[in-house]
């Protein structure tokens, strides 16, 4: 029995009175003698008086358990003062006896593992099959053994044995202690078989578990454990073959009005599964054949085991030929000499008219015949002595799947009334019916021909600044390939025309709408005699020439030659000169970037530099002003402006008067006055130089103005093309634009088609067209498609190379995430506001609420970096700034000097006041700032002994360098990666001696870990479709609460 009681709380199982009399029957000595019966088994003599004495029995397991209690005093359940005077004793001495042994769990693991040694040891036991015919059924027995085996009497029995490890005695030369894991996968295959049959037959009385018949999906099973190519069936050998068995009839006349079918050696059908089971006895074959083959026989062969023959009534011969022999003949030889002609019903005859009406309606007639006259499918005769009901029924059903039939029409029960049909019979209908019967069709219908499938052909060629293209298609018009299209895009699979001649619409229609559509080429500009697409479309259409299967290119020798030349001018290093100083320090990287600049240049197009940071994307930039001036031609003034961060003005102004101060450069800066004034003298300079706040002011001063070149620096800055400052950038008149981007994606793949507006406007279509064939495939659908044909179309124009391919001899750079943990009392104040997020997030219009969303979030990740951000009278631990301060006195003592990045300027007025009181020297750049005092800060902090420099990520995050510094901090994460890396690139660039370390503070188990891992998450898709790094976008309700 189960008493859920153990030697130490059994003393709450007893009433109190029993209690205090067993303990007190325990103190006067009333146990008088204890015995131990075997492990943890005990029997007591137990006497409360002189007259009478109990017989008390327990058992305790070694962990404690009671599992047996009794006392033959008659107390219900054994719970009397004299059991529990006994387990008083036993519980004293417990720890001393009874723990000493092994737990029973532990005997059992013992004898289990014993028993695997013991199976190990002796030679190995397996089971085998016996086959056997059970009348024409094949079955089996089991036998099992070691060199002989024993057949198993009852398998139900014998899995009983394994269950409990039953050792039997099979024969004087084999006894086994059952063990089923003892056995190889084979044979316990081989048993669940056989067990799986018997619980098939377990309502059958006379059923005895040690036969098992073979059948359909037993069968297949037990052929799958067979690992011969033979079967021994009572002692004769079978070879298993996949292939039909023969099979031979022979049909005579009886000379009684009837017909004798008799089979030579018929196989016997033994089931089917997922194949069928035939058996030869005479060619001693197992075959293994297929459903068709199986379907179409076994009912034949079944019939043929009960009987070597049947008769067939001469009124009954026609139904045999068409409906059964029909179904025969495939698969079986069958000798017919000794019938007569007359025996033979013959064939039907099918016939199939096609014409068209005056109305320009296809109709038909379909019409049988046995030999004699033509009759109506639909009208056929009262009786007919030879009729093939299943060959006139499959006969209308074919005819029917292309045609309307109205039985009751005597003349043209046969109609087709709409196009999808007449195309049908003609693409696919006319062959199938042809292979099936006669087939007849008037001229007029011949006239309504299907064209031979469509084969565009573009012809490229250049004219002047632009490509000019020829569309063709031998045997179509203009006209008609214009129709094709507008098929294609209503999802039409074929066009009829005028003529009423038919076309398929197939992939060559696709291939030439995406093109026209690629190209911004219309329907109406189709049909024009001259179409003319921009010179920047040239690459595109040169990287058609093996992408498309379906479209044919013919294209001239000007514009192979074209092509041939854009491709020498990037590999040609002389052709392009570069003045003496820059030949000497530029590297070869930046060589060919100029190169790729200038090579665009010349065939009109521009293009975007997206090199990693640091890989001097400027002096490349400077490189085509200088060339573009020395190459000039004489009285050819050329002007240049440079579009910028208002922070990096000055230092395109000092790398400009660096690298090339042939160019005269003029920054826009100052007031309204002061600018009006340069504007004047404005015509003096190469290169002007302004920030995209000043142009935007200015924009109508720029409107009459007129550059080679136009570049934008940060190009990122217009990524949202609905901002004034996106669209003022792109009103600039420019021969040339390029635009300059260590992250040409940030956010969205809307940032693309943005900066792809700029440079070359209207080569990504416009931005509905853009955001339905691109942005929504990519980032929603995840198309492959979609991804490689905007990489075709952006690639040639996107030079992006990253630091660990170019500069190899730049040091290395080792990023360590240093986790910390919060405090009681901040972890205290993060849940309780995590919780209240998730609350209003549940409340709260995604679309709606957005900037109120990124507040909620903002105020767990200040809690993050330090409560006292929002909690002004906040007196609890700081566990972040601790670590920080921390690793900031580390690095300083070590000799290294850090760069400290945060997204809160109010973060990094704590973190100063603490360095204050640590009396550590900083500088501290925010977006307060102003230019000049940046660049002084910049230079100070490379050549002085101050050790920290504390950054504003968005203030100065870009286009500092700051190679002094070889310690990089991210205090806090930000939703853009790519603007912690260009943080960290400040450091990381050209120029840098030492190994670079970057630390990133992460609060364990909140928001700041959990972003890393959704950037990671979010980052993949547009690392795939532009090669570049990207943030978390469009964050739903669902991701966000996936942060908390």
């Amino acid at each position: 029995m189960d008493y859920h009681m153990t030697i130490h709380n059994f003393r709450s199982f007893f009433f109190g009175e029993e209690g205090r009399k067993g303990q007190l029957c325990f103190e006067r000595g009333g146990i008088k003698k204890v015995e131990k019966l075997a492990e943890g088994k005990y029997r007591a003599a137990i006497s409360h008086d002189r007259y009478k004495s109990y017989e008390v029995y327990a058992s305790v397991r070694s962990d404690g358990l009671i599992t047996e209690l009794s006392c033959n005093c008659g107390y219900v359940y054994g719970r009397c003062y004299h059991t529990y005077a006994l387990l008083y004793y036993l519980s004293r001495i417990f720890d001393d006896v009874i723990s000493d042994l092994s737990s029973p769990s532990f005997s059992r693991l013992l004898s289990d593992y014993s028993m695997n040694l013991e199976s190990q040891a002796q030679r190995p036991v397996s089971a085998e099959a016996e086959l056997f015919w059970a009348e024409d059924q094949l079955a089996f027995k089991l036998k099992i053994g070691r060199e002989r085996k024993y057949i198993i009497p009852n398998i139900r029995q014998f899995m009983d044995d394994c269950v409990n490890h039953i050792t039997h005695t099979y024969g004087k030369n084999f006894t086994w202690k059952h063990n089923l894991s003892a056995l190889d996968a084979k044979s316990r295959h081989l048993i669940h078989l056989a067990l799986a049959i018997c619980e098939q037959h377990k309502n059958s009385f006379s059923y005895s578990c040690k036969e098992f018949p073979l059948n359909g999906t037993y069968l297949e099973r037990f052929l799958s454990l067979s690992d011969t190519s033979e079967l021994i069936i009572a002692g004769e050998m079978y070879a298993i073959v996949q292939e039909h068995p023969p099979l031979k009839a022979i049909l005579k006349n009886t000379n009684r009005n009837k017909l004798l079918f008799s089979m030579v050696d018929a196989p016997l059908f033994l089931g089917c599964a997922e194949k069928g089971y035939f058996i030869s006895k005479k060619n001693r074959k197992f075959y293994e054949t297929d459903m068709h083959f199986t379907e179409a026989v076994r009912p034949l062969l079944e019939v043929m085991h009960e009987s070597d023959h049947f008769l067939i009534a001469q009124k009954d011969v026609p139904a045999f030929f068409h409906t059964i022999l029909r179904q025969l003949e495939p698969y079986m030889e069958i000798d017919m000499t000794a019938l007569k002609e007359t025996d033979i019903p013959p064939q039907l005859i099918c016939q199939l008219y096609i014409d068209v009406d005056d109305a320009d309606t296809i109709i038909g007639m379909l019409q049988f015949s046995y030999g004699g006259s033509f009759y109506s499918a639909f009208q056929p005769p009262v009786s007919h002595p030879y009729m093939d009901p299943y060959g006139e029924k499959l006969a209308k059903e074919l005819v029917g799947c292309y045609f309307e039939i109205n039985e009751n029409d005597e003349v043209h029960p046969l109609r087709i009334r709409d196009d999808d049909a007449a195309f049908r019979l003609m693409h696919e209908g006319l062959s199938e019916l042809s292979r099936q019967m006669e087939l007849y069709v008037s001229d007029r219908f011949r006239s309504i021909n299907l064209r031979k499938p469509i084969q565009p052909q573009v012809g490229i060629k250049p004219s002047g600044h632009l490509l000019e293209l020829d569309f063709s298609a031998a045997g179509y018009t203009m006209q008609e390939l214009a129709e094709m299209l507008d098929a294609y895009r209503k999802g039409k699979k074929y066009h009829r025309f005028r003529d009423g001649s038919f076309s398929l619409v197939d992939d060559s229609i696709r291939d030439l709408d995406i093109l026209t559509k690629e190209l911004n080429i219309t329907d109406k500009a189709l049909l024009k005699e001259r179409i003319t697409v921009p010179m920047y479309r040239m690459l595109y259409l040169n990287s058609l020439q093996t992408d498309t299967e379906h479209l044919r290119f013919k294209r001239s020798n000007e514009f192979k030659q074209a092509a041939k030349d854009y491709e020498n001018a990037l590999r040609d290093e002389n052709l392009f000169t570069l003045s003496d100083h820059l030949e000497t320090i530029m590297r070869d990287y930046q060589k060919y970037g100029f190169r790729w600049m200038k090579t665009l240049g010349q065939y009109h197009m521009g293009g975007i530099l997206a090199d990693d940071m640091g890989l001097g994307k400027t002096i490349q930039a400077i490189a085509l002003m200088l060339n573009e001036k020395l190459c000039a031609a004489e009285g050819q003034k050329k002007q240049f402006l440079v579009v910028c961060p208002s922070s990096l003005t000055l230092n395109w102004l000092s790398e400009i008067e660096k690298f090339a101060p042939q160019l005269k450069a003029l920054c826009m800066t100052g007031t309204v006055a002061e600018r009006n004034k340069l504007f004047d003298i404005l015509p003096d300079y190469d290169v002007i130089i302004t920030s995209y706040a000043t142009l935007l002011r200015d924009i109508d001063k720029y409107e009459s103005l007129h550059f080679a070149v136009q570049f934008l620096d940060e190009a990122q800055n217009i990524k949202n093309h609905q901002t004034q400052s996106a669209k003022a950038v792109k009103v600039i008149h420019s021969d040339l634009r390029f635009a300059l981007t260590g992250t040409p994606v940030e956010n969205t793949l809307a940032e693309l088609w943005s900066i792809f507006d700029f440079i070359m406007p209207g080569y990504l279509h416009n931005y509905s067209y853009f955001k339905k064939n691109y942005e929504i495939p990519i980032v929603k659908n995840s198309s492959t498609t979609a991804v490689s044909s905007l990489q075709r179309l952006t690639s040639p124009f996107i030079l992006r190379r990253m630091k660990k391919e170019v500069l190899t001899e730049l040091p290395d750079k080792t990023e360590t995430i240093l986790m910390t943990e919060m405090q009681e009392q901040q972890k205290k104040l993060y849940l309780a506001n995590a919780l209240q997020v998730r609350q209003k997030l549940n409340e709260m219009d995604q679309q709606q609420d957005k900037i109120q969303i990124l507040a909620l979030l903002t105020r767990l990740r200040q809690i993050c970096c330090d409560p006292s951000l929002i909690y002004e009278n906040y007196d609890g631990g700081h566990a972040k700034l601790d670590q920080c301060i921390d690793l900031i006195t580390s690095g300083i003592e070590s000799g290294h000097k850090i760069l400290l990045f945060s997204q809160f300027t109010s973060m990094l007025d704590i973190i100063a006041a603490r360095l204050q009181q640590e009396n550590i020297s900083f500088y501290m750049l925010t977006g307060a700032t102003k230019t000049k005092d940046r660049l002084r800060m910049v230079n100070e902090f490379n050549k002085n002994d101050v050790s920290i420099f504390l950054i504003s990520l968005k203030a100065g995050g870009t286009g500092l360098n700051l190679t002094g510094a070889d310690i990089v901090i991210h205090y806090d994460p930000w939703w853009n990666l790519s603007a912690e890396n260009q943080a960290s690139d400040r450091v990381h660039r050209i120029g840098q001696k030492n190994n670079v370390q970057i630390y990133k503070l992460i609060v364990k188990g909140t928001i700041e870990e959990k972003i890393r891992l959704l950037q990671q998450k979010k980052a993949e898709l547009l690392e795939t479709a532009i090669g570049g790094e990207g943030n978390i976008i469009n964050m739903t309700i669902q991701d966000i609460m996936a942060l908390l």
